[in-house]
């Protein structure tokens, strides 16, 4: 098991780290094994144990919707974890008539990666690769989230609210039925093959074991959709509303900063990013601290080591990391 987790290399090469081309290549990152494990025990229980007590014609319009969610998971959280989301120029970087009609001088260099990158790209340290529009590294997915892989990752945490939600709002129905009519309940439990030779009392752990475990993961997930939104209206990353709300605290100590709800944030547009510099000085609106909290969490990730100096200019050099 520990062969098949940590890979047959230690994750290194004569010449320094190895680049990850995908989170599928191991090391496995144990979040992201964990979470394996906790989804297919979720998807089991809830068919075996759960879906099997509710009426037939609930059943009917329940299941393909249920099953649709899972398998739209299962695929979105594939693509984004299988996906390459480095920056063009890394990718291609021995193509040399890939960019011979571009012009790379106002572009930021990275001297790990050697090769000029665009404005929003990031070198993570986790990954060893600049990222196209870096947002943050995923722990759960063991990628980078990046312009290449941001819609199918969005898709995966709205699939996981809504798998939850289904069955959070099946768990409550259920418990609403034993409290309410303990007999038909009993009635019911009996006719199922499963469940059947269970005494009721024991089925009623499973539901609060079941609430007990998805309730805090639904908040959770679902403080990141609601998240991903704001940054996307906002036209931001991760990594930029996380800079920019750092720099703001910074600034707050000054007295003619305290109080203000926005941020200064010297970065490009929803629409840049893809060669030129930008000096423009934008306004970024935060969210309060019970709303972000969540990705300035530092649970599951190691001490970072100090990043080596930068080459070149700051966009796509060694300044990033994981988020």
């Amino acid at each position: 098991l520990k062969q098949w987790v940590e890979g047959p290399t230690s994750g290194a090469m004569e010449d320094g780290p190895m680049m990850r081309i995908n989170g599928f290549e191991r090391p496995f990152h144990p979040f992201q094994v964990s979470s394996w494990i906790v989804f297919g025990l979720d998807v089991l229980i809830y068919l075996v144990c759960v879906f099997s007590l509710v009426d037939h014609g609930v059943k009917l319009i329940l299941a393909p919707f249920y099953l649709s969610t899972v398998a739209l998971l299962v695929a979105a959280t594939a693509k984004a974890t299988n996906c390459n989301a480095a920056d063009p120029h890394v990718r291609l970087q021995d193509d040399s008539e890939c960019h011979a009609e571009e012009d790379t001088d106002d572009m930021p260099f990275c001297g790990i990666c050697s090769v000029p990158v665009y404005a929003r790209s990031k070198h993570c340290r986790v990954c060893n690769k600049c990222v196209d529009v870096f947002d943050h590294h995923c722990m759960w997915i063991n990628n980078c989230v990046g312009r290449a892989n941001y819609q199918a990752f969005f898709v995966t945490i709205s699939s996981v609210a809504v798998m939850i939600g289904t069955i959070l709002g099946t768990c409550a129905f259920l418990l609403i039925a034993y409290f309410t009519d303990e007999v038909a309940f009993e009635q019911r439990l009996e006719d199922t093959p499963v469940m059947g030779a269970l005494p009721k009392e024991t089925f009623l752990g499973l539901l609060l074991t079941m609430c007990a475990l998805n309730v805090p993961l639904f908040f959770l997930d679902a403080q990141l959709v609601v998240l991903h939104i704001f940054l996307t209206s906002q036209g931001l990353t991760t990594y930029e509303y996380i800079m920019s709300k750092r720099n703001g605290l910074e600034r707050r100590e000054e007295p003619e900063d305290r109080g203000s709800d926005t941020e200064k944030y010297a970065g490009k547009g929803k629409d840049e990013g893809k060669g030129q510099k930008s000096g423009v000085t934008r306004v970024v609106r935060t969210l309060p601290r019970c709303m972000d909290w969540i990705i300035f969490c530092k649970c599951g990730r190691g001490r970072r080591k100090p990043a080596p100096p930068k080459s070149g200019g700051g966009g796509g050099g060694s300044g990033g990391g994981e988020l």
